[in-house]
C-alpha cells in the first residue's frame, strides 16, 4: 500500500513538472533580454533632413534632404558609420537650385550593447557632389560618377554629428534624430551646412 501510494505521489509530481516547464521555460524568457536587444552586427538606417546651406551667395538657404546608412560595433562604446545622402537646395534671389550628393564615413561614440535610449556623437568624414540642378537634369551620370568638366563642384570636409536613438521594444526597429553640422572647406562652393535628420533603423 505505501509502495503505491509513494508511486502514485511521484506519478503525481511528475505531471505536476510536465505541466509546468511550458510556464517557467516562458518566465524565463520573458525576463531575458529580447532578441532584438541583443548586440547585433549591422544596423540599417535611413532619415529625411531639414537642412540649411549658410553661406551661399544669398545668404543660408534652406533644403532638404535623405539619408541611407549603416552602423558597425566596433566594442561596446565605437560604432563605425557609413553613409550615403542627398540634398537639394531652395533657389534664392541670383542663387540656383543646387543638388548634391554626399558620401561620410564616421566614427560614433554609443553604447552598442544597450537597445533602449543610446545617445550618441561623432566626426565624420564627408565628401560631396554638388552641381545646380541644370548639371543635375543635363548630365546625370557624368555628376554622379564625379565628371566635373559638366560644372560639377567635388567638396571635401569634416561633419560633426550629435543625436539619441531609442528601440522600439521588442522589436528590431530603432528611431533617431541627430543635428549635424558640417564644414567643407575643400572646393568651391558654400563651405557650411546643418541638417536635423530623423528617421528609424533595423538591427540586423
Amino acid at each position: 500500500m505505501d509502495r503505491l501510494v509513494a508511486r502514485s505521489s511521484l506519478a503525481a509530481l511528475a505531471l505536476f513538472f510536465v505541466a509546468l516547464a511550458p510556464r517557467l521555460a516562458w518566465a524565463v524568457e520573458a525576463d531575458a533580454p529580447p532578441a532584438a536587444a541583443r548586440p547585433r552586427a549591422l544596423t540599417i538606417y535611413a532619415g529625411t533632413a531639414g537642412i540649411s546651406v549658410l553661406d551661399t551667395g544669398a545668404g543660408a538657404v534652406p533644403a532638404i534632404g535623405g539619408e541611407l546608412g549603416a552602423t558597425f560595433p566596433l566594442g561596446k562604446l565605437f560604432a563605425l558609420e557609413l553613409l550615403g545622402a542627398a540634398g537639394l537646395s531652395a533657389a534664392r534671389d541670383a542663387e540656383p537650385n543646387n543638388i548634391w550628393i554626399r558620401l561620410a564615413l564616421g566614427l560614433r561614440v554609443e553604447r552598442t550593447d544597450t537597445w533602449g535610449l543610446r545617445p550618441y556623437g561623432g566626426l565624420r568624414l564627408v565628401h560631396i557632389h554638388y552641381a545646380k540642378a541644370e548639371t543635375w537634369r543635363d548630365h546625370p551620370g557624368a555628376s554622379l560618377l564625379g565628371d566635373s568638366s559638366r560644372g560639377l563642384d567635388h567638396r571635401s570636409g569634416l561633419g560633426l554629428v550629435g543625436g539619441v536613438s531609442h528601440g522600439m521594444g521588442a522589436s528590431r526597429f530603432r528611431i533617431f534624430a541627430e543635428l549635424e553640422p558640417s564644414y567643407v572647406p575643400i572646393g568651391r562652393g558654400p563651405q557650411l551646412f546643418v541638417a536635423a535628420t530623423f528617421g528609424f533603423g533595423a538591427a540586423l
